[in-house]
């Protein structure tokens, strides 16, 4: 078994580079979807927590 990793040794080093480069490009892909996603709620002119409020005058006009 010890031979076998012996001979091996730069295909393992492969394997955990591609492994670590493909965690990185995961990772980020991540990070620019959220931002991508933030830019257009703040295009619209709402963010994600405004969307739940009701807006200023409706409920006021629903009480009376």
């Amino acid at each position: 078994m010890i031979s076998f990793i012996e001979k091996t040794w730069f295909v393992w080093w492969i394997l955990a580079i591609l492994f670590i480069l493909r965690w990185f490009n995961v990772f980020l892909s991540d990070a620019d979807e959220e931002i991508a996603f933030e830019a257009v709620e703040r295009a619209k002119g709402t963010s994600a927590g405004a969307s739940k409020q009701i807006p200023s005058g409706t409920a006021g006009s629903l009480l009376t």
